[in-house]
């Protein structure tokens, strides 16, 4: 007898490896007998996640930006983490250890479309306004890694979470924000009616997890 297949969807192609190892294994050692799970994956927005967890499509997402209804689903932080700006290595700003928060009016900025975290999204125009500055935001995007790459490409400054700096990609660095106090966390979202041994798992998992990886900013010690 084996453990039942684990539904699950993450909302970027960057999951690290790491975090992929830890869940598959710690999965298995919380529902015995023997470690024979298969994670049934698949890649979906955070919105796309909430309605398939609706639908008992998946039993769990894991998100960096919540969805805007949320009274049906429960949450758990799996990796701690605040909003960074991803810099083009050949852009100036690389060479700071912190990026001014009045940059983001004078740069181009790309971020998450509003639609997929309004609440977020709101919370950070609303810090860059209070400091004096509008952002200037002049591209929208559906997914953290095209964000990634569009700043690697020089087209503007990035807005994606802490944790993505465990993964380093190619001719992008990663840059604190000074003046910008906004945390953006990878969590576990499920069905808060969810009572089955895989919730129980996955909760385990986001325990061990959370004690065992977090992104390290570019800059951030040394």
């Amino acid at each position: 007898m084996c453990a039942s297949p684990l539904r699950w969807s993450y909302g970027s192609r960057y999951l690290t490896s790491a975090q992929l190892f830890m869940i598959r294994e710690h999965y298995n050692e919380a529902i015995p007998p023997p470690p024979l799970v298969s994670l049934f994956t698949s890649e979906l927005l955070s919105l796309r996640q909430a309605d398939a967890l609706r639908a008992h499509q998946l039993d769990a997402g894991f998100i960096y930006t919540r969805p805007p209804e949320t009274a049906d689903l429960a949450f758990h932080r799996v990796l701690p983490g605040r909003v960074v700006t991803a810099v083009a290595r050949a852009n100036l700003l690389a060479k700071l250890r912190q990026i001014p928060l009045a940059t983001f009016a004078q740069q181009p900025l790309i971020i998450w479309r509003r639609a997929l975290s309004p609440a977020l999204y709101d919370q950070i125009m609303r810090q860059c306004r209070a400091s004096g500055h509008e952002p200037h935001v002049t591209q929208h995007t559906s997914q953290m890694q095209t964000t990634i790459s569009l700043a690697a490409a020089g087209v503007g400054l990035g807005i994606v979470p802490s944790s993505f700096a465990a993964t380093r990609i190619p001719g992008v660095v990663y840059r604190h924000i000074a003046g910008l106090g906004v945390r953006m966390d990878m969590e576990l979202m499920r069905r808060a009616s969810d009572e089955s041994p895989a919730r129980h798992a996955l909760i385990r998992c986001r325990r061990h997890g959370a004690r065992r990886e977090s992104g390290c900013v570019d800059g951030e010690a040394g």
